[in-house]
């Protein structure tokens, strides 16, 4: 699990204080090389948590990050373009209102 913070951090460019919450599972794809060759790729997914809200990202263009930023959870649902990504995403994004219900607007 430190090897995932790690890599979040590198693939970011940006120092932060990660902690897992919870392990998500992990999802399998394929994909083709830019030769050509097949591939077969596991990524396993954590849920992270950190105290600080940075914004002095440096993202990993070599490692085909372009952009970072911050998203509530429903913007994240909706941001995953990759169609093995999305059923985690939205399982996400329900797990995280689970712990941390969104305001009721009919309160206001």
């Amino acid at each position: 699990m430190a090897a995932a913070v790690r890599e979040v951090c590198e693939e970011m460019g940006c120092a932060l204080d990660l902690k897992i919450s919870r392990p998500l599972g992990y999802i399998r794809y394929g994909f083709h090389t830019p030769d050509g060759s097949p591939r077969l790729k596991t990524l396993h997914m954590y849920l992270m948590d950190t105290p600080e809200r940075r914004t002095d990202f440096a993202p990993s263009t070599r490692e085909g990050v372009l952009e970072v930023g911050w998203f509530t959870p429903d913007e994240a649902a909706r941001a995953v373009t990759h169609r093995s990504l999305r059923p985690l995403m939205r399982q996400v994004r329900d797990l995280i209102h689970e712990m941390h219900p969104p305001p009721d607007p009919s309160r206001s």
